[in-house]
């Protein structure tokens, strides 16, 4: 599994293929890292979520379903917030 880090002005975004329980090679994109590092920590915090699964194919696309969970989650809050405030 591998991921790219895009620079877009004047911060960084990433995309990495994802299973899911419904898709395989599920596109997530996250933009916003100011720092060229902090997009590959990013990157790296996802691939060893994914790698915990081992081989073990249900569970790994599992792990992909909360992670695009929770960038859903994260887009949301954002989203209210930024109309909040």
């Amino acid at each position: 599994m591998t991921g790219s880090i895009m620079k877009i002005g004047d911060s960084y975004s990433i995309a990495i293929r994802v299973d899911t329980t419904d898709a395989s090679a599920r596109q997530l994109k996250r933009a916003g890292y100011r720092l060229r590092k902090d997009a590959a920590e990013a990157l790296k915090q996802i691939g060893e979520l994914i790698d915990l699964a081992g081989a073990d194919d249900r569970l790994r696309r599992q792990i992909g379903d909360l992670i695009f969970a929770a960038h859903m989650a994260s887009r949301c809050h954002r989203s209210r917030r930024s109309a909040s405030g």
